[in-house]
C-alpha cells in the first residue's frame, strides 16, 4: 500500500510543483508582453517611416517615444492581461484541484492500508488463541483421569478411532448421527468451545471490509492450520443440529473442506449433504460460487 502511495505522488507531485512554479514565473512575463508587443509593433511602423525618408531619424525617435506612452500601451495591457489573467486563473485552479484530488486518493490508500493492518493483526491473534485452545484439550482415561491419552489435534485423531469402533458394521447415516451426537456431548467442554470459536473466525472474515479474494485467502489460511481428522469432525459437526444453520454455509462459502481426506468419512456419499462449493477447488470454485448463491437465493 504504501508502495503505491509513492507511486501516486512520484507520479503526479513533480508536475504540480513544476506547475506552480511555471505560474510564478510566467505571472511577471505576461505584464512585460504589451509593453514588448507594443515596441514590435512600433519598430515595424517606424520602419516604414525609415524607408520613406532615412534622414528622418529624429521623427523616428520622436514617434517610437510617443507608441510607448501609457494611451497607447495602456489598452494593449488591457487585453493581453484581460485575455491571459482568466487563463492562468483556471490554470492555477486545476492544478489545485489536482493536489487536492491526489492528496485524496493518498489518504484513501492510506485508509485501506491501515484496514488491511488492523484485520490482519486480529486475524492472526485469532489463529494463535485457537492454536491455544487446540493445545488445552486433552483425552484422559476413563478409569485413570490422571492418565492423559491424548492431546492437542492428536485428541480428533483418538476421538475418530472411537467413534469408529462405536460405528462398526452399523453403518447408516441415522447411526453416524447419533453417535456423533453421543460423542460431541460426552467432550462437549473441548469440542464445543473449538467449534464455536472457529465458527467465529470465520465469521469475522466473512463480515470484515476485504475483498472476496483475500477473503478466501485468508480463510484457506485459517484451513491449512487444521489437521485431517479436525476437518472430519468440523464435518461431522456441520450436519448437527449444533452447526447446520450457520456453521455449515461458511464452510460451503469459503470451500472450507476442499482438502478433506474423503477416505476418512464413514460413509463417502455423506458428502452430498453438502453444496459441491464446500469441496471445490480453485479453478472450479467462480461457478459453483454462482450456483451457491442461487440455491441460497431459493431456499430464502
Amino acid at each position: 500500500m504504501n508502495n503505491k502511495i509513492m507511486e501516486h505522488i512520484k507520479l503526479w507531485g513533480l508536475p504540480i510543483i513544476i506547475g506552480f512554479l511555471l505560474i510564478i514565473l510566467f505571472k511577471p512575463f505576461v505584464s512585460f508582453i504589451p509593453r514588448w508587443f507594443t515596441n514590435i509593433y512600433s519598430n515595424t511602423f517606424s520602419t516604414t517611416e525609415i524607408n520613406k525618408n532615412i534622414s528622418k531619424i529624429d521623427t523616428l525617435t520622436t514617434t517610437i517615444t510617443s507608441t510607448n506612452s501609457p494611451n497607447v500601451t495602456g489598452p494593449i495591457g488591457d487585453t493581453f492581461g484581460g485575455t491571459l489573467g482568466p487563463v492562468i486563473a483556471l490554470l492555477a485552479a486545476f492544478l489545485t484541484f489536482l493536489a487536492f484530488w491526489i492528496q485524496y486518493r493518498a489518504n484513501r490508500l492510506q485508509e485501506k492500508y491501515i484496514m488491511q493492518q488492523r484485520f490482519e493483526d486480529t486475524f492472526f491473534r485469532l489463529l494463535d488463541h485457537h492454536k491455544k485452545i487446540l493445545d488445552s484439550m486433552d483425552i484422559r482415561d476413563a478409569n485413570n483421569p490422571s492418565l492423559i491419552k491424548a492431546t492437542g489435534y492428536e485428541c480428533f485423531r483418538s476421538m475418530y478411532i472411537d467413534l469408529k469402533k462405536v460405528i462398526a458394521d452399523n453403518k447408516t447415516v441415522e447411526y453416524i448421527n447419533k453417535s456423533y451426537d453421543f460423542f460431541q456431548n460426552h467432550y462437549k467442554h473441548d469440542l464445543h468451545h473449538y467449534f464455536r470459536f472457529l465458527y467465529h473466525v470465520l465469521k469475522f472474515i466473512k463480515n470484515s471490509e476485504i475483498s472476496e479474494t483475500q477473503k478466501f485467502k485468508y480463510s484457506s489460511i485459517l484451513r491449512a492450520s487444521l489437521s485431517a481428522y479436525e476437518l472430519v469432525f468440523i464435518f461431522y459437526n456441520c450436519l448437527h443440529e449444533n452447526g447446520v444453520s450457520h456453521f455449515k454455509p461458511l464452510l460451503e462459502e469459503f470451500s472450507f473442506l476442499k482438502n478433506m481426506d474423503e477416505s476418512l468419512l464413514i460413509i463417502p456419499n455423506q458428502k452430498n449433504e453438502y453444496h459441491p462449493l464446500a469441496f471445490s477447488s480453485s479453478k472450479e470454485r467462480p461457478k459453483l460460487l454462482k450456483d451457491w448463491y442461487k440455491c441460497k437465493r431459493d431456499k430464502s
